[in-house]
């Protein structure tokens, strides 16, 4: 035997290993895989209970803006809005002029 053959094999011996471990810890997994839970209806509105209590829970923490914070909210809000709209606008409008030209010229 020559040493390229040596190498070939040890390579394919090594591969047909890594291969058999995989399969057994695919076969591991799902060995010990759980029986899954039989979920009644009572469970369900339990977890939605749950759900509802957590949700109000959580928005009793949220600091709510008074009217003066919400109308200076809203304000910026407004004011930004207004700011890219014009920006879009322009670039439309000259994007539209550009296409314009382009097209006047080629005709």
């Amino acid at each position: 035997m020559n040493c390229a053959n040596i190498a070939d094999s040890a390579t394919l011996t090594r591969s047909i290993k890594r291969l058999s471990n995989v399969r057994d810890v695919n076969n591991m997994a799902k060995s010990n895989t759980p029986a899954k839970k039989q979920v009644t209806l009572k469970d369900r509105f339990e977890n939605i209970k749950e759900y509802f209590i957590s949700v109000y829970n959580e928005l009793k923490k949220v600091h709510w803006p008074d009217r003066r914070q919400m109308i200076a909210y809203t304000g910026v809000v407004l004011f930004a809005v207004t700011i890219v709209a014009i920006i879009i606008y322009f670039f439309d409008w000259g994007l539209s002029s550009l296409l314009k030209l382009l097209f006047d010229a080629t005709a």
